[in-house]
This record gives C-alpha cells, structure tokens and sequence, in this order.
C-alpha cells in the first residue's frame, strides 16, 4: 500500500500553519491511528515529524541570516526557539556552523557563485526543446540546506518540455528495487511536472518507466514529498532520472534521495506492453 498521498497531506499542512500542527492534526489529516501515522512517516521520511518541522524551521531561520541583517535573537524567537543558545545548539546540529558563522560563510560563498554558476555539476538540461528552459542554484528557495535546484521556462509552450537530468550506470543496483525521491515546489506550471526515471537495457530499450503523468504536479504547489519507484531488471545497464517541466512555470527540486527499498514498498512503473490477450481475436472482423 502506498502512502505517499497520506505523507503528502500533511506536509501541505505544516508548510502552511503558523505553528507546529498538533500529533492529532497531523494523524487526523493522513487519514491514519497516530500509532500508525508515526511509523509510516518515520519510515518515509526517515525522522519523525516533530524534527521534520524542527528542520523546517531552521531552514527558514537560515533563509533569513543569508538575506537579512536582523539580530540572530530576533530569527530565534521567530522560530519558536526559547533562547539564542537553543538555536545556537540546534542550527549547528543541522547545518554544522553557528548562525553566525553560517551568515558569514553564505556571504562569501554567494560572491564566488555569482561569478562562475552557469551548470550545476552532475546534471543536464535536456528535453524536446532545452533551449527555451535554463537551470539554476537557488540560494532564496529551498527546502533544506543552502541550495535547491531550479528549472524554469523561458520561451516555452505548452508543447514543449525540458528536465534536468542525470544518468548512471545500473550495475549497483541489479535485481534491486530502487526509490528516487525529492522534495518539489512548483509555481505557475501550466501542463505538467514531475520527477521521472527509466531503466534501459544496453540496446536503448525501455525496461521500466515513470513520469508521474498520472499524478502530476500541476499549477502553484508549496514543497512536497514525492516518490517513484522501479526494479532494476539484471540485463538493465542504464537508469536515468530527474525532474521534468512541460509547458510554462518553474519547479524546484530538493533533498534528493536514491535508494534501495525492500519489496513491501510497491512500484509506480508504467505498464510498458498493456493487457495482453490469452488468444488472437476477432479474427474475422465480425465481432
């Protein structure tokens, strides 16, 4: 059974409430027992979901040391944090260096990507028509850390769309099943978005497949957690995967997971060949 609906409801829910929603409101929205929602969101997402919006608050407390002046006791308070030696302690836990430290590291680290961003390493912009999009780093939105990635239109229609992609070989991951997993956040998309990967065998044929067109992302979406998930058939060579946009808007991507996951966890591949008859018919046109 897969949750991912459930997961995502919530963290709709804490994305737009001022304070941390109560265990109740979280359970109650995911449509769960609170037993039953803690361990599936755990189980996910990987923490539970008081330091899912612990996390959430130190990146928004982060947003504000990079773009702002105000006193980090300010920010502090603002993020439900009873102290600045609190934050102190938690921001360092998260992110390795003081608020302090943090504001003064992103200052100069800005100055140096400004001057050289024009790829992001690891990936490529691809598509039917790559020339109307552009990629970049966004330092202003994100979802954890200090970057997310970001596609946009530029010259585009509706007929046409780009991704950002990478590929890798498939040999690790042989007779595995295997989840690429992101956070996404969307902004006046006009067709669709969603994150995809395929699976191909060394003649360039298609194993396995998913783009998420039968749940896509759509118009102005605040971050969210989505998911796909594939078997690596032991003849594939190749998996290719990222985000994709068709039509106008832009997407951001973040906290980008590839992993191995056990059979319990159902895929999401497309049906490649489709029903199959058990036998020829109407083979006289009479039917």
């Amino acid at each position: 059974m897969r949750y991912d609906d459930s997961i995502q409801r919530v963290l709709t829910l804490i994305e737009q409430s001022e304070y941390m929603p109560t265990l109740e409101d979280m359970a109650q929205v995911a449509h769960l027992s609170k037993f039953h929602f803690l361990r599936i969101f755990k189980k996910q997402m990987g923490i539970t979901p008081e330091q899912y919006v612990r996390m959430r608050r130190l990146v928004q407390a982060s947003l504000q040391l990079r773009l702002t002046k105000r006193p980090i006791l300010v920010i502090a308070l603002e993020a439900e944090f009873q102290s600045q030696a609190a934050f102190t302690r938690a921001f360092k836990h998260q992110f390795a260096l003081t608020p302090k430290q943090y504001r003064q590291h992103f200052t100069v680290l800005l100055q140096k990507e400004r001057k050289i961003m024009t790829t992001i390493t690891g990936w490529l912009l691809s598509g039917s028509n790559p020339a109307d999009y552009a990629i970049t780093l966004d330092h202003k939105i994100v979802h954890g850390g200090m970057r997310s990635a970001k596609l946009y239109s530029i010259t585009a229609t509706n007929e046409t769309f780009a991704t950002l992609m990478q590929q890798c070989k498939a040999t690790n991951y042989l007779n595995k099943r295997i989840r690429l997993s992101a956070f996404v956040k969307a902004e006046n998309v006009s067709s669709f978005a969603g994150l995809w990967m395929r699976i191909d065998n060394a003649q360039g044929e298609v194993l396995q497949f998913d783009n998420m067109y039968e749940r896509p992302i759509t118009g102005t979406m605040d971050w969210n957690y989505y998911s796909i998930v594939l078997d690596v058939p032991n003849h594939a060579t190749a998996i290719s995967f990222g985000i994709l946009l068709q039509g106008t808007g832009i997407v951001w991507m973040d906290g980008i997971k590839f992993e191995e996951v056990d059979d319990n966890v159902p895929t999401t591949a497309v049906d490649l060949v489709g029903e199959i008859n058990e036998a020829p018919q109407n083979l006289d046109f009479e039917q």
